[in-house]
């Protein structure tokens, strides 16, 4: 029996709740290449044109320009990474520094090829040539961009990121130090026959000091997933009203559908973990919520304009910039042991799938976590008062009760219960 409740956990962060993946494939990607490490050679850069499996795609060519020169090489800051030389704390700081100006020129690509997504992967990184990370104490490193695109004669206002935090999700020894930001435009473009020309403005928000990296520019069609939100059973769940529920996360921001609502772990103990509701109507990029509705059901999760991390959020994507998580001891997902739906450990060096969320509490001693609303009564059964239980029931004090009272804690079957 152990054997077999073993390979059920193992399987959880695979098979439950499954979100299904409808991406496109027809990305068009610009990837560089500085010819030169040092010296006058340094603003010299060779830009790729490639598809979603990163196969050069025919007669097409890019060139890419910058207001600033480039760094050299240093550390980390390796030649596929262009980074413009200027500090984002000047930057900020209302002095004469100039905005920072990417602008790219494309050519050959199929005049039907269609995009409502722009994508950027940002680095984060130092003076010195190492990675900022989000917990020191220069911290926040916010950046805007603004995206044009220029078809002829046309001009258009592609959209905006406001105050995104770019080292947000670099930890201790530099992981994840990849930033696919993204933009989503509420209107298809058509690359037609002139050359697509792409202005990138980038300006400084509230920051401590960092520069502004980049490594790869995407053209693609916006992603849609769907997230499967399955019935709540057992007592391992308690939100109010919430009869579905599945953990999620997405590579791009998503937009909150009508009818669900979204939540975030602030904190997690031995046995609990508490949920604060998402507000603002969108999930960010790369964040894992918790889904929940009143209804058993299958909804598409609609991309839309990215915005910055939750804050203070412990529930981690099952995938991030591309790569699976690997289980390791004191990961918890979301899955059902017989009637209890709720956090169970997860089986070390198990491979998630896309589009799903996991809880780490590397201190946790039980094999189960349960969720409740943050405010909510923690601990306790809310059980309808009933005269037909057999069990006996006693106060907190120990003393049997005859007869319950609306609004009382009492203890029956070695669980505390409030009478409805």
């Amino acid at each position: 029996m152990k054997n077999v409740k073993s390979f059920f956990i193992m399987l959880l962060a695979c098979l439950f709740l499954p979100a299904t993946s409808v991406f496109a494939q027809n990305d068009v990607r610009l990837k560089f290449q500085r010819t030169g490490t040092d010296g006058p050679n340094v603003n010299s850069v060779k830009c790729s044109v490639v598809d979603s499996e990163g196969q050069a795609i025919t007669n097409a060519g890019a060139t890419v320009t910058c207001n600033y020169a480039y760094r050299a090489n240093k550390e980390q800051l390796v030649s596929s990474i262009l980074s413009p030389d200027v500090n984002g704390k000047p930057l900020y700081g209302g002095g004469n520094k100039k905005p920072i100006i990417f602008e790219f020129d494309i050519t050959g690509i199929s005049e039907s090829f269609t995009f409502d997504e722009i994508k950027f992967d940002v680095h984060c990184i130092s003076g010195g040539g190492t990675y900022n990370r989000n917990d020191d104490a220069e911290a926040p490193r916010k950046y805007n961009v603004n995206v044009q695109i220029t078809k002829g004669a046309e001009t258009i206002d592609f959209g905006t990121l406001s105050d995104v935090d770019i080292a947000a999700e670099v930890g201790i020894n530099w992981s994840n130090v990849h930033q696919m930001w993204s933009i989503v435009s509420s209107q298809k473009q058509k690359a037609g026959a002139a050359p697509l020309k792409i202005k990138m403005t980038v300006t400084a928000g509230p920051n401590n000091g960092s520069f502004f990296c980049l490594s790869e520019l995407v053209l693609s069609t916006k992603k849609s997933v769907t997230a499967n939100l399955q019935e709540i059973t057992g007592s391992m769940v308690n939100i109010p009203n919430a009869k579905a529920i599945a953990s999620f996360s997405a590579p791009v921001a998503t937009e909150i559908p009508s009818g669900v609502k979204a939540y975030y772990i602030a904190t997690a103990d031995q046995s609990t973990a508490k949920l604060t509701e998402v507000t603002g109507g969108v999930i960010p990029a790369h964040d894992g919520v918790i889904l929940t509705s009143e209804i058993v059901q299958e909804i598409a999760m609609n991309p839309v304009t990215g915005i910055s991390k939750i804050v203070g959020n412990l529930l981690n994507p099952s995938v991030l910039f591309e790569t699976a998580h690997k289980l390791v001891a004191g990961d918890f997902v979301l899955g059902k042991i017989g009637e209890n739906v709720g956090f169970y450990k997860g089986t070390p060096q198990t491979l998630m799938t896309s589009n799903k969320a996991y809880l780490q509490v590397p201190t946790a001693k039980s094999a189960s976590i349960k969720l409740v609303l943050d405010g909510e009564t923690t601990g306790i059964e809310q059980l309808e008062q009933s005269e037909s239980v057999e069990a006996p029931i006693y106060d907190l004090s120990g003393r049997r009760v005859v007869n319950t009272v609306k609004g009382g804690i009492y203890i029956q079957n070695g669980k505390k219960f409030i009478v409805k």
